[in-house]
């Protein structure tokens, strides 16, 4: 073990090295071992192997990990399971493979064996209350998003600071999302499309503000030319700005529109017989 916490089967895992993974397998390593990583960046956080194959996306080396007796159902300190991880940052195969796989491996005298991992829970929550789909939002992954909703998701669940999905997908000015969340319902809880209108709203002027910030000081002649700096330019700001102010006014748009037709529907649904077009 180094002096980070680290061990070469957490390394060679890691960093997605199968080759070392199997030999070190093979001369004993323990891939249950936990240990402790990120003591240097002051964020120590307990994990194994398997969770770190699982968090940089390397399915390969999470398979033979399995096959070797690593525990598909483990979780770090932080309670992030590989389902968790891999949404996080979108790794489609470690997201399958936490949906529940069976796999083939070489039984005694070389012939197949299969081997059914578990499914583990779609909406489990983290230390933060985010499921995999909180994360995978996070991430702006829409795929996962899809994938997990497909495989039962539940799209009204808040996390701990009262963020639903839908809430989260406003937040991170991802109109697919919205879009497809909405799809699902997940506009439906009361007053889920209030908040989340609010939120879009306030989210848009405060773009409109930035940009107009960021215009003001781009138009202004600068007596010396600008020092040297590691950050984004104002360009560049001023395009990130403008992204937003797009994303906010598409969410803003689908939003209201879902406003017109979930009151068309509750209309509807309360008069006994219905007679106008707009209830056909």
């Amino acid at each position: 073990m180094t002096e980070t916490g680290d061990t070469a089967l957490n390394i060679a895992a890691g960093h997605g090295r199968l080759a070392p993974v199997k030999s070190l397998i093979r001369a004993g390593a323990k891939v249950e071992l936990r240990t402790i990583m990120g003591r240097a960046s002051g964020d120590p956080v307990e994990t194994s192997a398997l969770l770190q194959a699982c968090v940089f996306g390397h399915y390969d080396v999470a398979i033979e990990l399995v096959l070797a007796g690593a525990d598909i159902r483990q979780e770090s300190s932080k309670k992030q399971n590989c389902l968790s991880l891999g949404a996080g940052r979108g790794h489609a195969m470690i997201v399958s493979l936490g949906l529940g796989l069976r796999l083939r491996a070489l039984g005694p005298g070389g012939s197949d064996t299969f081997i059914d991992t578990p499914r583990l829970p779609v909406d489990a929550q983290d230390i933060h209350g985010d499921t995999p789909i909180m994360r995978a939002i996070a991430g702006h992954h829409l795929g996962t998003v899809f994938t997990l909703i497909n495989a039962g998701a539940n799209v009204f669940e808040p996390n701990k600071k009262g963020a639903t999905p839908l809430l989260s997908a406003v937040r991170e000015s991802e109109p697919g999302m919205v879009a497809l969340l909405t799809s699902r319902g997940a506009h439906k809880i009361p007053g889920a499309l209030e908040t989340a209108i609010r939120e879009s709203q306030a989210l848009l002027t405060k773009a409109e503000a930035a940009l107009k910030e960021l215009s003001l000081a781009h138009a202004t002649p600068k007596a010396a030319p600008p020092a040297v700096t590691k950050g984004p330019t104002t360009s560049e700001l001023e395009a990130i700005e403008q992204g937003k102010i797009s994303s906010q006014k598409a969410i803003l748009f689908h939003l209201k529109k879902k406003v017109g037709e979930t009151e068309r529907e509750a209309t509807c649904t309360a008069s006994p017989e219905p007679n106008t077009s707009s209830c056909s």
